[in-house]
């Protein structure tokens, strides 16, 4: 069961689908950045379908939101919960995976852009924690470094994928 006094940690324009045991288990932080994924795979990936692979018990990487074409979002963890998807930024971001047509679609991951709804959600996504009493977002990009705060996209520092190459978003 999810206290009442962390409320103001779901978005409320998000479905809440939490992770079980991680929504509840997993340290509480204080986050200062958002990073922004793509989901990458190799086909179109619904938001149930990420969400089922990341509840289950062998995965260790989640995310905080999930946000689909169509602009349906799901938050998954509140936000002061570490989500394991963002390497060594883990400790202090949250993260949304943003759907697409996966990276075998035409004409494929790098050119697929966001939606218009999803670019909406994204900023209502942004707005909300910069304005969340809760976080520590700061408004501006991560222009400071890889811990240094700010809203940027997943590939922009090396620091924030174990892999190298990352394409997303």
């Amino acid at each position: 069961q999810l206290s009442a006094d962390r409320g103001d940690l779901w978005y409320p324009y998000a479905a809440r689908m939490p992770l079980t045991p991680e929504s509840i288990t997993q340290p509480r932080r204080e986050m200062t950045t958002f990073i922004l994924h793509s989901m990458a795979g190799p086909n179109l990936t619904s938001l149930e379908a990420l969400w089922t692979y990341m509840n289950r018990l062998d995965i260790t990487g989640e995310c905080t939101w999930i946000l689909d074409m169509a602009g349906r979002c799901a938050q998954t963890l509140p936000c002061d919960v570490r989500a394991d998807n963002t390497y060594l930024a883990n400790g202090f971001a949250t993260s949304v995976e943003t759907q697409d047509r996966g990276y075998l679609a035409d004409p494929g991951i790098r050119l697929t852009p966001w939606t218009d709804i999803q670019l909406a959600q994204l900023a209502g996504l942004s707005a909300w924690q910069v304005l969340n009493p809760r976080l520590n977002i700061p408004l501006s990009r991560a222009d400071d470094g890889w811990d240094g705060g700010g809203i940027d996209g997943h590939r922009r520092y090396k620091e924030w994928s174990k892999f190298v190459g990352k394409t997303c978003p």
